[in-house]
């Protein structure tokens, strides 16, 4: 034991970052609409199920192609959690943005709270709160937080189940309540299943094996050198003996068939035509990964700055936390005490965190499609190994040049951003212009991250080394605190406004048994479907005359089209002066937006 005055921290410092998360998740989440894509996509069919009542398939309130009496379309995409999370949460709270995204504010605080726990009580409790505050403060967690997706659910679940793990095969220390650890790590898989499919599986499956093939090939053991890969395999695989691997795979069976066998036996088709099997198991499951998803595709780098952005400004710090300390340095010392009383060997930690953060970083990056969210499940794992490591520069009396150069890596990250914010108008497509309010919010985010990181470094530097880190996070913190306030109203009136108005106007504008067309809206904005009251027919593709010939009638003489202001431009007004018998009345104009009714 250290003869150094062991370093505290105040409850005050918990009781902070505990209101912090509550303000970073939670404060004014409602007070925006539904972001497009994939959030109003969860949500809409969330609403669906509370005013169909089926609870078994997510619909979407269009018109499928073929079959104008349907009301509602299949979405086979992704499992039933997501939306089962949203429409409870509405049906207690009402129909609402708020109430939709309660589920992933509640699941990114548990994710906070397991981190906490874990970092304390492998590394201490001022690595603990510097590992929460890491999570706390980094953009894609608060992103996740913020819009009722997948990706919230599933961090909490992947992390659940690899911090159960390390209890259950006592990495730092021993074993705990194995009965009670196991229920919850098949429990935790079970949920992953039904939130993301089988990856939320295989992700934990993969990081487990690895990490146990990684530490037999480090034993040095004469036989296992011998005999190879063989060996290394075998001891891999033997991780998993822990876990009950058939009870346990049979328990998320049990849990996950249900939803699967009773979606598949209605063999219904979605507005592409695929059945469930088409869409959730080839496309989505086998699909993605090969590169099946093109618009998603990008150069097998691409999660090198999805990782710094996402994890800004701490990913700066992640390649020092990385390292394995120097054995007797200066680095620790007040660090090793407190692992002393917390009962860990921080090595074997840091192995299991550093194969946590690899095998999912490279799994994504061999894969085709890649979205930043996707790598979004390693933070919990970097947010411990970075906590840990300012932990131990906080510790040490000599500074340690890392924190610095931390500092310097986020300044020179953050300047850049400021430099491609000031220079995109320039690339820009004139035909997808962006207002002047967004790009001046831009700057205003992007000066408020360089500002932040200026004042860190130079706190490093005079070795003030918790005002630096706090400058850091409080940097962040006001972001969130920038986003929540001017950045919503911005993004409401000049992005999401002028096309969810049009959606909404039609509600009343619309007479009875008159169709309402979405039309040549792309990329797809399924907010439009979340506030109307209605069932439109989506057309992407042009041209229309052929579908107004079909919905044109003497019965039906009249339908509303919501379309894009170029779209009606290039595509519609060409196509209409071929059909002089057409009359259009512009009902409502938005910023870029149009509600027509042509009339016959």
């Amino acid at each position: 034991m250290s003869h150094k005055k062991k370093l505290r921290t105040p409850k005050l410092l918990w009781i902070l970052i505990s209101a912090l998360a509550l303000c970073v998740f939670c404060w004014r989440s409602g007070a925006i609409r539904l972001f497009d894509l994939d959030e109003a996509l969860y949500v809409s069919c969330a609403r669906q199920m509370i005013l169909t009542g089926d609870y078994i398939t997510p619909r979407l309130n269009s018109v499928p192609p073929g079959d104008p009496t349907a009301l509602t379309t299949p979405f086979f995409e992704k499992p039933i959690l997501v939306y089962w999370a949203s429409a409870g949460a509405m049906r207690l709270f009402g129909l609402s943005e708020g109430a939709a995204r309660i589920p992933v504010a509640l699941t990114s605080l548990a994710t906070l709270a397991l981190i906490v726990v874990f970092a304390t009580r492998f590394y201490g409790k001022r690595a603990g709160l510097l590992a929460g505050l890491c999570f706390l403060t980094s953009p894609l967690t608060v992103v996740d937080a913020r819009q009722m997706t997948t990706d919230g659910l599933l961090i909490l679940w992947i992390s659940g189940m690899l911090f159960l793990y390390a209890s259950l095969a006592g990495i730092g220390g021993r074993p705990r309540r194995k009965t009670l650890v196991l229920i919850l790590f098949w429990l935790c898989g079970a949920a992953a299943v039904l939130t993301k499919g089988i990856v939320g599986l295989l992700l934990p499956a993969l990081i487990i094996f690895s990490y146990n093939f990684s530490k037999a090939r480090s034993t040095g053991e004469h036989e296992t050198r011998k005999r190879g890969i063989v060996t290394l395999t075998r001891k891999g695989l033997s991780g998993f003996h822990s876990l009950r691997p058939l009870l346990g795979l049979l328990c998320v069976i049990l849990l996950t068939a249900p939803w699967h066998l009773a979606i598949s036996s209605r063999h219904e088709r979605d507005s592409q035509g695929r059945d469930f099997v088409q869409e959730y198991v080839i496309r989505q499951h086998i699909g993605r990964f090969k590169g099946g998803d093109k618009v998603h595709n990008a150069p097998i780098i691409s999660y090198f700055g999805y990782l710094l952005i996402g994890f800004f400004p701490w990913a700066c710090f992640l390649p020092s936390a990385l390292r394995k300390p120097k054995p007797h340095s200066e680095s620790e010392p007040e660090l090793q005490e407190e692992d002393a009383e917390g009962s860990a060997p921080a090595a074997e930690v840091r192995r299991y965190l550093t194969v946590w953060i690899g095998v999912i970083f490279v799994f994504f990056s061999l894969a085709s499609a890649k979205l930043p969210t996707y790598i979004a499940p390693l933070y919990p794992a970097a947010s411990v190994l970075v906590g840990a490591w300012l932990a131990r520069a906080i510790a040490t009396k000599k500074l340690d040049r890392n924190l610095i150069r931390g500092a310097q890596g986020a300044t020179l990250t953050s300047a850049l951003l400021v430099f491609a914010v000031l220079i995109a108008p320039r690339f820009l497509p004139k035909n997808a212009p962006v207002s002047p309010a967004v790009l001046t919010l831009a700057v205003h985010l992007t000066v408020i991250l360089l500002v932040g990181s200026i004042i860190g470094w130079i706190c490093f530097a005079k070795k003030w080394r918790l005002e630096g880190i706090g400058a850091m996070a409080g940097a962040m913190v006001l972001l969130v605190a920038f986003i929540a306030g001017e950045g919503y109203t911005t993004a409401q009136r000049d992005i999401l406004a002028p096309y969810q108005e049009i959606a909404i106007s039609a509600n009343t504008l619309h007479a009875p048994g008159e169709t309402v067309i979405y039309y040549n809206i792309v990329p797809r904005r399924p907010s439009m479907l979340f506030y109307a009251d209605y069932s439109p027919v989506e057309q992407k593709d042009p041209p229309l005359t052929p579908l107004l010939a079909t919905l044109l009638t003497p019965q039906n003489r009249t339908v509303l089209v919501a379309l894009s202001r170029d779209s009606y431009r290039k595509r519609l007004e060409i196509e209409l002066k071929t059909s002089p018998q057409i009359f259009v009345t512009v009902l409502k104009e938005t910023d870029g937006w149009l509600l027509l009714r042509l009339k016959k």
